[in-house]
């Protein structure tokens, strides 16, 4: 007798171990209650979940291990179940241990072999991921279909934006051909053919603007140019928009910092005056009358430009849609002017490329202020500047560049140039230690200073440990300048002014 009483408990035992480590090794949160919503016990992911041991749970209320709020739902759940009888399954968001977790959790009731009551069954499973994901991906197929929409929307306005400016230009080509008309009328039709190219040629260049934004193929070429000169051409062309578009009671005009008037700076004029073309043809479209201004001050290194009207205004909603592809301010039939959509989606493009910043201040029913903001590199006039721009100073020396962004090198480059180095542009560090095996007749390292590439830390250690006297100049900011001091020979704060580049850099070239 008393030895089966030992197999039986062995037996016993053996079950309740192997199912402990069965409900153990379940990732889902388990636990029981007693009728008194007290716990009475909980798998491994439970106590992990809580911070706490099975022996410190067990016994304890829902109130004395989460916060009110939690500890509330909890206890209320668990009198639904008893109150009902009928299983609970619901998803909740639950704040605990400084963690906001979304939990699917199941109740179910406990039974003895008399079928009662004897407790509550809980199994909870973390699903925030899981959320997170499936919540990523309805925003992704949504932001699809958006575009979708988008541009099945933008190719059906293009084709009307298209056929409107060729059905002018053949259907008065064809009446110029006929013959019959007098001198007037033919002066007549050829300016509206002219007019009807010129749409037609702005839409052609915008298309492969695009394009090129698309394939990263659009590039900054910077070059000295003057703001008095460029506010003169952006002036008289925005003017004959103006006429064009039989605005008589709009009035256009333009303002220059007078510290900026006689200065040069480096940029590239083609761009920059689009930029300003986009910004005023667009304050143009959608200001039936009253004032257009657009200005440029300096503030601090930077350059800031304003295109301010006094046109209908923008909402805030459209507003965060202002500078996205295809899109148009009120689209909707009362506020529908001709356009693509395109115009402020690569003006913004432009400017990041510029390594600037473009945004909107505006208010609906008074107009609007498009502004944007970059890097101002000035002419020098200093003696010592003019100096080391000598043609070919630095002849039959050579520079290693790192730097991926096109502006930023096209800049280096265009003060560079004059001076007869030989530039040798990189892309990043592993690129330039290829160079450095196979060239040993580089005078100069110059790159930008990033601390989080771990690739940019090895190359500096692997360039001062092979060639300890090849000179290493950065590129950085003022917060980060005293960090580079031990491990390069000279850096230059940004935004980079032209001359202290020369004169740094002279000081490792002559």
């Amino acid at each position: 007798m008393i030895t089966e009483l030992k197999e039986v408990r062995l037996a016993l035992e053996k079950e309740q171990s192997l199912l402990l480590s069965v409900i153990n090794s379940i990732p889902d949160m388990i636990f029981f209650k007693d009728l008194d919503s007290r716990y009475v016990g909980c798998n491994k992911a439970f106590e992990d979940y809580i911070g706490l041991r099975q022996q410190e749970i067990s016994g304890k209320t829902d109130f004395e291990l989460f916060p009110k709020e939690v500890a509330e739902f909890y206890t209320n759940n668990d009198q639904q179940i008893l109150e009902d009888g009928a299983p609970i399954r619901n998803e909740e968001w639950i704040s605990f241990n400084g963690k906001r977790r979304l939990h699917e959790t199941v109740k179910a009731l406990v039974h003895n072999r008399n079928n009662e009551v004897t407790g509550i069954l809980c199994i909870s499973r973390d699903i925030t991921d899981k959320a997170l994901i499936q919540k990523r991906y309805i925003e992704a197929k949504e932001k699809a279909e958006e575009s979708d929409r988008l541009k099945t929307a933008f190719l059906a306005n293009m084709s009307h934006e298209i056929r409107t400016p060729m059905n002018s230009i053949v259907g008065f080509s064809n009446l110029i051909a006929d013959g019959g008309l007098s001198a007037e009328e033919q002066k007549e039709y050829a300016g509206y053919i002219d007019v009807a190219a010129n749409s037609l040629l702005n839409l052609i260049n915008d298309i492969i603007d695009i394009a090129k934004i698309e394939a990263g193929q659009l590039t900054i070429k910077p070059e000295y140019i003057s703001l008095s000169k460029l506010f003169d051409e952006v002036f008289q062309l925005s003017h004959e928009y103006i006429k064009k578009a039989d605005k008589e009671n709009l009035k256009l005009s333009y303002t220059i910092e007078k510290r900026l008037e006689d200065k040069k700076f480096l940029s590239d004029p083609y761009r920059l005056n689009q930029v300003l073309i986009n910004l005023i043809t667009n304050a143009i479209k959608f200001t039936p009358s009253g004032t257009i201004n657009f200005s440029v001050e300096l503030i601090d290194t930077r350059l800031l430009f304003k295109v301010k009207d006094t046109g209908i205004g923008i909402s805030k909603k459209d507003q965060e849609l202002l500078f996205t592809r295809f899109r148009q301010v009120g689209e909707n039939k009362e506020l529908r002017v001709k356009g693509t959509g395109l115009g402020l989606a690569i003006s913004k493009h432009i400017v990041d490329l510029m390594l600037g910043t473009v945004w909107v201040e505006s208010e609906k029913g008074i107009g609007s202020t498009f502004c944007f903001e970059i890097p101002y590199y000035p002419q020098e006039e200093e003696n010592t500047a003019r100096g080391l721009l000598i043609k070919d100073r630095w002849k039959d020396k050579v520079i290693v560049v790192i730097d991926k962004e096109d502006a930023s090198f096209n800049y280096f480059k265009a003060i560079i140039g004059g001076t007869g180095a030989k530039i040798i542009r990189t892309y990043n560090c592993s690129e330039a230690l290829n160079v450095l095996k196979e060239n040993s007749e580089v005078n100069l390292i110059y790159t930008d200073y990033n601390c989080s590439d771990q690739d940019f830390q090895r190359f500096i250690q692997e360039v001062k440990l092979k060639s300890p006297e090849l000179p290493l100049v950065l590129q950085t900011s003022s917060n980060e300048a005293e960090s580079v001091k031990s491990f390069c020979d000279s850096f230059i704060i940004k935004p980079v002014q032209y001359h202290l580049l020369l004169e740094s850099l002279d000081t490792f070239m002559v």
